[in-house]
């Protein structure tokens, strides 16, 4: 059953709040159960970071990120009774820049021990099932086929070599990424009411779409590091240089855009979004050479 659990926030500008699925009523010592999280109701602009749990006697955890807005936390007890997991701060991101935080209520456990109440027992555990033993007949024939199979096993695998698939399978894992990130960019409506905070959410969309690309392509906090950082780190991994200068004047000219108070007209912000878009298809193609 879904338990909903809202935390709503008196902000001027957004109100978000946390669901999150609780697991089964049956666990025992030793056992993983899992904890879903989710945020709702967030605000154009907005987006969760999510934080792992801290380990205690009682439990260890680790964290497993969806998406944007969800999480699932795995969890493993190392005692038995009523076991609380400590309410789960969830910090709310906007335009990049901390805006406020939700928690989560404490979450709750009847832990249930391996051993029997009336002494140091284990529980009994279901008895043997009686295997009918083959003859010797099946047992050859079987073991033919057995060897016969393993054989085709390996001249395919050495036929079809392994680690060519690999490479496929993962460069349309990256295609996926890539095409995500430019039908984001895409999507994006320039401003048209010459509105400045429109215009400063316009561009703050650029940039994160630009970090979390990053992120799911190369696997580095892009979307929690600053422009800088990440120039740092594209010279240290022998990115192109140019890349990299574009990369850093293109996150300026954003910058100036939001905070300069400055407006661009619309000619500009639609130049400034083919920029992005370029920048994301040259990083695509440099990331790629580099893994060849």
């Amino acid at each position: 059953m879904l338990i909903k659990i809202l935390y709503y926030f008196n902000l001027a500008f957004s109100i978000a709040g946390i669901e999150y699925l609780p697991p089964s009523d049956s666990v025992f010592v030793g056992n993983i159960t899992s904890i879903q999280l989710s945020v709702n109701d967030l605000k154009n602009g907005e987006f969760p970071t999510f934080i792992e749990l801290n380990n205690n006697s009682n439990f260890s955890s680790t964290s497993l990120i969806l998406d944007d807005k969800i999480v699932i936390y795995n969890i493993q007890f190392w005692n038995s009774g009523k076991i609380s997991i400590p309410p789960i701060k969830i910090d709310i991101i906007k335009n990049n820049k901390y805006d406020y935080s939700i928690y989560s209520d404490s979450i709750h456990f009847l832990v249930h021990s391996n051993l029997l109440k009336d002494g140091n027992m284990m529980r009994p555990i279901k008895p043997m099932k009686q295997i009918n033993l083959l003859n010797m007949n099946k047992i050859i024939i079987m073991s033919i086929l057995i060897l016969l199979f393993l054989i085709l096993l390996s001249y395919s695998f050495i036929k079809l070599n392994k680690n060519k698939i690999d490479i496929i399978k993962k460069n349309n894992l990256n295609i996926d990424i890539y095409k995500h990130t430019l039908t984001k960019i895409n999507e994006l409506q320039i401003p048209i009411n010459n509105n400045l905070s429109e215009i400063e959410n316009y561009y703050s969309q650029l940039t994160y779409y630009m970090k979390k690309f990053l992120r799911n392509r190369i696997f580095i906090r892009a979307t929690e590091m600053t422009t800088n950082e990440i120039s740092i780190f594209l010279k240290k991994n022998n990115f192109n240089k140019n890349l990299i200068s574009k990369w850093n004047q293109l996150n300026e000219d954003a910058d100036k855009r939001k905070y300069a108070g400055m407006l661009p007209d619309i000619q500009t912000m639609n130049e400034d979004k083919e920029s992005f878009l370029e920048l994301i298809n040259e990083l695509n193609k440099n990331i790629q050479n580099n893994l060849q």
